[in-house]
């Protein structure tokens, strides 16, 4: 007596791709009373992930983010300077 299972996967672990296709289908073939444990080795072959999976944010999100820093950049400057011309301003006195 024997019984087939077939397994898919829904979700690779970390760092793995998530097979589509046939490759998402493993069969396991199973002996009734072979295991007393009921425990069952089956191997799914997962392919690593080539690169890791990274925000795309194209070329007006990297143009924003320059904006964005060169104004942060800009304001701190024009605080120091008017926080030292306040300081100076206040030695004359």
């Amino acid at each position: 007596a024997q019984r087939c299972y077939v397994l898919k996967e829904t979700k690779a672990p970390a760092g793995f791709v998530t097979p589509v296709g046939d490759k998402a289908f493993t069969p396991v073939a199973v002996k009734i009373g072979a295991n007393e444990t009921g425990i069952y080795d089956a191997t799914i072959v997962n392919s690593q992930q080539d690169v890791p999976e990274l925000p795309l944010t194209g070329a007006n999100g990297q143009i924003l983010m320059v904006i964005g820093g060169t104004a942060v950049l800009l304001v701190a400057g024009g605080m120091v300077i008017v926080s030292r011309r306040r300081a100076a301003r206040e030695e004359t006195k």
